[in-house]
């Protein structure tokens, strides 16, 4: 178990959840970190002996706020499917999970004969993928849960250009991370995340004999409403309600962020 360069070492670690919740790893990482932070404090470590890597604070001021344009890639998509402004200019973004990188791999080579050199990752694959084609920068999208500056030092050592700070990240962390990170920051104030991503094909049926067709469910639970899009070899939930986050000062603005699966 990491420790951030401190002397604090666990014999052992025992975890009860008897429930069986799922809590994702960025959430965990947090609470190590604190956890690590704390016990520090309290049994006087000395604090000279911890060494972190050296960050510089991106200081952005609102009138150099950059614009990100996304415009999401999947299996099908053709060069023909954007305009010259959207080669040139925008950030095609992989899909967050994905059964044929073969397939994904003929996608982006085209895009990138055609002259696409932005791309946008949304897992650690993608980045091993995109490494493969020269002069391209690559930006990180939220499902990589970037909730500290450790997460976005991690990506900046693997190529990222930028990295979008995590959905579940509270406003006064964000604004923390902002003034601490190494690496631009992307903020998504207005979208419609997926609530729930299946991480195989729920279709019953082999991909030999699938229509490949996208087909949706319009849900309701507790009195809110739902919809379910699976597309892609994949299914996603999401709310009829938008997420919503006031703009954090010094944050790159995100262009439609929304997953196409939703649109």
């Amino acid at each position: 178990m990491k420790t951030n360069g401190t002397e604090i070492k666990f014999k052992d670690i025992e975890l009860k959840n008897p429930d069986g919740r799922f809590a994702p790893a960025s959430l965990l990482n947090e609470l190590r970190r604190k956890l690590v932070e704390e016990l520090s404090v309290n049994l006087g470590c000395n604090e000279e002996k911890i060494t972190l890597p050296e960050l510089k604070a991106v200081q952005l001021k609102k009138t150099d706020e950059i614009q990100i344009n996304i415009l999401d890639v999947s299996l099908h998509s053709l060069v023909e499917d954007f305009n010259e402004n959207d080669i040139a200019h925008a950030w095609f973004r992989l899909p967050q999970i994905c059964r044929n990188i073969a397939k994904l791999h003929e996608v982006v080579k085209a895009l990138y004969d055609a002259g696409a050199r932005q791309f946008v990752a949304e897992n650690y694959y993608a980045f091993e993928l995109l490494k493969g084609f020269n002069d391209i920068k690559i930006g990180a999208g939220s499902f990589l849960y970037v909730m500290n500056r450790y997460a976005a030092e991690a990506l900046k050592e693997i190529g990222a250009s930028w990295a979008t700070i995590a959905l579940e990240s509270a406003p006064e962390n964000m604004e923390q991370l902002v003034k601490t990170t190494p690496l631009p920051l992307a903020q998504i104030t207005d979208d419609y995340p997926p609530l729930f991503t299946s991480a195989v094909c729920i279709r019953r049926n082999d991909c030999k004999h699938c229509d490949q067709k996208t087909k949706r469910w319009e849900l309701k639970a507790d009195g809110r409403k739902y919809t379910a899009v699976l597309k892609d070899c994949q299914l996603q939930l999401f709310s009829e309600k938008p997420y919503h986050r006031e703009k954090i000062a010094g944050t790159l603005t995100v262009k439609n962020a929304s997953l196409s699966l939703h649109k």
